[in-house]
């Protein structure tokens, strides 16, 4: 679904930064919340980003070139699920704070946590 417009920028997001302090650690903690092999041998930037393996864009990329970022605000992204009460338990399960109850708000149901470093993330499925 294309139309003509006065910028040559799409709407497609090709990839999101999560901010860490601890590029091991939190490759680490993200590699058990996917479930995933992550290899910090692949670390780029001198060290301070780590692409995670992933299906298709966005993309999500480890960034801890601002080691004193401020982790407030809304969810940094939401990670689709198929199973939100599996999610919620895996997250606790795995050292994530701050856990919320799910929430259904008719299109689809989720919940938020915050990883080792503070950032708010979003698990979401669709009704």
């Amino acid at each position: 679904m294309s139309s003509p417009t006065d910028s040559p920028l799409t709407t497609r997001v090709g990839q999101v930064f999560i901010p860490v302090r601890n590029m091991v650690a939190a490759v680490e903690w993200y590699s058990r919340l996917f479930g995933i092999k992550a290899n910090v041998g692949h670390l780029g930037h001198d060290d301070t980003i780590f692409d995670l393996p992933t299906d298709a864009p966005p993309y999500v990329c480890l960034d801890a070139n601002q080691p004193d970022f401020v982790a407030s605000g809304p969810a940094r992204c939401v990670f689709l699920t198929e199973d939100l009460e599996a999610t919620i338990a895996h997250v606790a399960s795995i050292g994530a704070t701050d856990v919320s109850p799910p929430e259904d708000i008719g299109s689809l149901c989720f919940a938020t946590f915050r990883e080792p470093d503070g950032n708010l993330l979003m698990a979401a499925q669709l009704n």
